[in-house]
């Protein structure tokens, strides 16, 4: 089953990828729509200036501009790509660096090394993501890390039909399964699911600690649930 990114038409541009590298992005997209070729840094802010793309896939670093550079045109007030999903493709041993930028303009890092098996999903969670409502609630969570599972109790940031933001002291690695149960306001029963690490808060960037994870499935209604929930919140904000 495809995600939800082939409901509607989206468009992708390359950024500052090798010729080989964005051939492969088209065959693991399809049928994303890929548009135009590789282009630079500057030759893509001139793209992305007069038109609107869902997404940006960006090698870093780019060769003609830097990525503080890049990501800043792009999210000015002003840019057509303001709210587009963003995928750095970075090698390995460059990740460390390239994730520094997540939440400073990019939205997922990618491995160059792990292109293959990892581009279709960021791009999808990137160019489709619902909206994101300031919903603060109690959850609790139980983590199997290190062979052993831990219970965390903690409060929401926001949500939105995909996933959330947890205001947590504790950190994760991406990945890391979780099961979870959202304390809905004046509903008997918590809503349960399971869900992965996506990414963690950046420490002196963002004003809390915490990680964002993403819903990987709901237990009995849980999706219509939370889908009502996040209803009666937009009605009431």
């Amino acid at each position: 089953m495809r995600g939800p990114a082939e409901a509607v038409e989206r468009t992708v541009l390359p950024v500052g990828l090798e010729q080989a590298t964005g051939s492969m992005l088209r065959e693991a997209l399809a049928p994303i729509k890929v548009a135009g070729i590789a282009y630079g840094g500057a030759g893509a802010l001139a793209c992305t200036s007069m038109l609107r793309y869902d997404g940006l896939v960006v090698a870093y670093p780019l060769a003609d501009v830097s990525i503080a550079t890049f990501l800043g045109a792009v999210r000015k007030p002003e840019s057509p790509c303001r709210t587009c999903g963003i995928v750095l493709v970075a090698p390995q041993h460059c990740r460390a660096d390239a994730e520094s930028f997540v939440s400073r303009g990019a939205n997922r890092v990618v491995a160059l090394e792990e292109l293959e098996q990892g581009l279709r999903q960021a791009v999808e969670q990137v160019v489709g993501v619902p909206q994101r409502f300031p919903a603060k609630v109690p959850v609790r969570l139980e983590i199997l890390a290190a062979g052993f599972a831990r219970r965390v109790f903690c409060q929401s940031i926001n949500v939105s039909s995909s996933g959330m933001l947890l205001r947590l002291h504790h950190s994760y690695p991406l990945g890391t399964e979780l099961s979870f149960e959202i304390l809905v306001p004046a509903e008997a029963a918590p809503l349960r699911g399971h869900a992965l690490v996506a990414r963690a808060s950046v420490q002196g960037r963002e004003p809390y600690p915490g990680i964002g994870v993403s819903f990987v499935s709901f237990e009995l209604n849980g999706a219509q649930r939370l889908a009502s929930f996040l209803h009666r919140f937009s009605s009431k904000s």
